[in-house]
């Protein structure tokens, strides 16, 4: 049963869940219209995808890590990892954006000495 918890489609609510839990006890599902939305999305994912559907519902699921996982094991069709580009983007600050202001606030650190004991 934990693993609807892992889905995103129950929520744990002792610590029972953990281990031998019980359904509504334990471990209480999401209200009928989140499970439907979640459901809407994954079955749009499937079919709107192309080969990379089964990557991409895995991916809403359950993570980028799972979704790797087993499109490294050949259970759905991987997404191929895009390049670094090399040309800054608009959010990273660049080289002389206040480099001066940030020399001029840093403190001098100060070596100490360590004992040898």
């Amino acid at each position: 049963m934990f693993l609807l918890c892992r889905l995103g489609l129950a929520i744990p609510v002792t610590p029972s869940a953990f281990a031998a839990s019980k359904w509504k006890t334990d471990i209480q599902p999401l209200p009928t219209a989140d499970i439907e939305r979640k459901h809407a999305e994954v079955v749009r994912l499937l079919t709107s995808k192309g080969e990379y559907g089964g990557y991409d519902a895995v991916r809403y699921l359950m993570g980028y890590k799972a979704a790797d996982i087993l499109g490294t094991r050949h259970f759905v069709y991987p997404r191929a990892i895009s390049a670094p580009s090399n040309t800054p983007s608009s959010s990273k600050r660049t080289r002389d954006d206040n480099d001066d202001h940030i020399a001029a606030c840093a403190a001098p650190v100060k070596s100490r000495k360590v004992s040898g004991r």
